[in-house]
């Protein structure tokens, strides 16, 4: 999101994949982070690029959109902890709920298999590789901010 030439918000997105313990799949949209300029925060950018998100994920005709993030945050688009709905985040315990992974169902007509979200490989890197590439870059502290999940 722009203004005035400025990238002031940003939203990322990946086709994620749900399988079943019977082995079928059911490709959904990842979101993730969004990121708002500080000086652009609590002006209702962030709500505007999840709204987008909601309608384009629809007119895509995604049966689900899930997000890592804040619960307390995207309840207030209609977004429940996958596991309410049997899902879980592939690599935690089934048994574990991992409340800031968040689903949002838009087609309730689609069967969703109740199962393991698979991460799209584009998510998977080596320890490695980050290591080098923070190498290009000067030195700078590595910092939590408030409302980042910790």
């Amino acid at each position: 999101m722009k203004e005035g030439g400025i990238i002031v918000a940003a939203i990322y997105y990946a086709i994620g994949t749900l399988i079943d313990g019977k082995g079928n799949h059911t490709k959904g949209l990842l979101c993730g982070p969004i990121a708002v300029h500080p000086k652009w925060q609590q002006q209702g950018v962030g709500p505007i690029l999840i709204e987008f998100t909601m309608q384009k994920a629809a007119e895509l005709e995604y049966p689900y959109i899930l997000i890592t993030s804040n619960p307390l945050y995207y309840a207030r688009f209609g977004f429940t902890p996958a596991f309410k709905n049997e899902i879980h985040l592939e690599g935690i315990d089934n048994a574990a709920e991992a409340p800031f992974f968040m689903m949002k169902i838009l087609d309730e007509s689609k069967k969703i298999p109740a199962e393991v979200f698979h991460h799209p490989s584009c998510y998977s890197v080596f320890q490695e590789d980050v290591e080098q590439f923070d190498k290009m870059f000067p030195y700078q502290e590595k910092r939590v901010l408030s409302g980042q999940l910790r």
